[in-house]
């Protein structure tokens, strides 16, 4: 498949990233964690289990469990995007990550494992967002926004709306509970499909270029009596 990847006057901000939940992971063989996807700008990886190492490894090599792959510790990413020497998510990136993945865990049991593809497929949103032009102005935008929620229950719901003009977002979780986040194309939980923050953890997802961070994004925590979480948006 030949796709264009010059980079345009003109840009579609599309919504993402898009959330991924795989779920019965086991240490028996590997599953396919997410197909081949020939817009995908960037992958994160992140191992939703309190106790049990995920491995990950483009199709292809032989994924063992215990050894070898990418191994993930509990708790914890891996990421990748679409171009190195600081031009992150650049539309004429040589560096691709297109391939499919294959996932397996090192512990008997059923696990999952939470995906978000940067891609510039979106089949959640019907209606595309307006297209915005690359600017050689900079207008003195005051940022990033603070948000502060201290409502959040163990049900999902909406933390943050979308934004096609953020740039960036910064969750913190200033309180003594776990908080779940995930993409607003899945419902947020402590397992796969989410991004879990232990007590006083943080992390930041930057856009440039074709990977966007413009989503909305649901939250929970894991117990109703500490609902704060933090967000910083960058516009």
């Amino acid at each position: 498949m030949v796709t264009p990847r010059t980079y345009l006057f003109g840009d579609i901000p599309v919504l993402g990233p898009i959330g991924v939940a795989v779920t019965g992971i086991s240490n028996i063989q590997p599953v396919l964690a997410i197909g081949a996807d020939s817009v995908r700008h960037g992958i994160l990886f992140f191992n939703p289990s309190a106790t049990t190492v995920l491995r990950v490894l483009p199709a292809g090599p032989t994924l063992v469990s215990g050894s070898g792959g990418i191994a993930i510790e509990p708790l914890s990413y891996f990421e990748l995007y679409d171009s190195l020497g600081g031009n992150l998510g650049n539309d004429n990136a040589l560096v691709r990550i297109n391939c499919a993945w294959n996932v397996v865990a090192d512990s008997a049991g059923s696990f999952g494992l939470t995906i978000w593809n940067f891609t510039d497929n979106n089949p959640a949103v019907t209606n595309a967002p307006n297209a915005v032009a690359h600017q050689n102005i900079d207008i003195d935008i005051p940022s990033p926004n603070g948000l502060q929620v201290t409502n959040l229950t163990t049900a999902s719901a909406q933390l943050i709306g979308s934004n096609q003009n953020r740039r960036g977002i910064l969750f913190h979780n200033p309180g003594t509970q776990n908080k779940a986040i995930a993409p607003a194309n899945l419902a947020a939980s402590q397992g796969a499909g989410s991004i879990i923050l232990l007590p006083k953890a943080q992390k930041q997802i930057n856009a440039s270029g074709k990977v966007r961070i413009n989503c909305a994004f649901n939250a929970l925590t894991a117990n109703n009596a500490d609902g704060a979480l933090t967000a910083l948006e960058f516009v």
